[in-house]
Formats: C-alpha cells, structure tokens, sequence
C-alpha cells in the first residue's frame, strides 16, 4: 500500500469513528431527554382499542424512581414500573391479577413520539398508534 492509500483509509477510518460515536452521543442524549421529559410528570392517556380490549383513558404520573401511579377512577388505581431503553422505547410494566387470585406481569413497550409542546404518541413494534400522553403538569397531579 502506498502512503496515499494508507492516508485515505486513515481519513475513512476517523469520518466513520466519528461519525459513528456523534450519532451514539446524540441517541443517548435523546434517550436520555425522553426519559427526563416524563420523569416527575403527570399525563392524560388514552389506550386505543385492540383485539378485545376497550379504550381506556387513565391519569399516570411517571415518579423519577421509576414507579408508575396510575388512576382510572377515583376507586381505582394501580402502579406499575417504567422505563428508556437505550433504543429510546417506552417499556411500561404492570400486574394482572387473575379471577384465580394469581397476577402475571404483563410489559408493553414502544417509541414515544413528541407530537407537540405537551402531546406524545405512543407507537408499537408494529408501527401502529397505541396511545396518546397530554400532559397535565410536573409533580404528582392524578385526580
């Protein structure tokens, strides 16, 4: 290899490295901004329908320590868990209690997607719409 081949794909090498390491900068940066835009927030969500499941509109306020309150009605609420993946996809975790007085995790994750100043979409893997998030304020705001 001559010195301008050996020049070339020095130059290749750092472009790519570089490039490479902005776009992993940028990706956890925004991980870490969806993470820190729900964090200590309250929002309006509303679960579309799919399969036998009916809409559902609840309160969920995303505590800093990764607890999830949620509010249906005044008498009914539950918690859960959530998170940012480092692929910048929402995973939220809850518990199913069964009529056999047994509970099973049930975890549904996706790409929450910034729609306006206090809107968010929610899509599956699939690319399909599972909910829109309005946000109601900072702090614990559920009815």
């Amino acid at each position: 290899m001559n010195k301008r081949t050996q020049l070339f794909f020095l130059i290749f090498f750092v472009m790519f490295w570089g490039v490479n390491s902005c776009l992993a900068g940028a990706s956890d940066k925004k991980n870490a901004d969806m993470a820190e835009e729900l964090s200590d927030r309250t929002f309006f969500i509303t679960e579309f329908a799919r399969g036998n499941a009916a809409e559902k509109d609840y309160h969920g306020y995303f505590k800093k320590d990764g607890v999830l309150a949620i509010k249906f009605s005044p008498k009914h609420s539950k918690s859960g868990k959530w998170e940012v993946d480092d692929k910048g996809i929402l995973c939220i975790t809850t518990i199913r209690h069964k009529s056999n007085k047994t509970s099973i995790n049930i975890t549904q994750c996706g790409k929450l997607v910034k729609s306006s100043a206090r809107a968010y979409r929610w899509y599956d893997d699939k690319g399909q719409q599972r909910a829109n998030f309005t946000l109601q304020g900072k702090g614990d705001r559920l009815p």
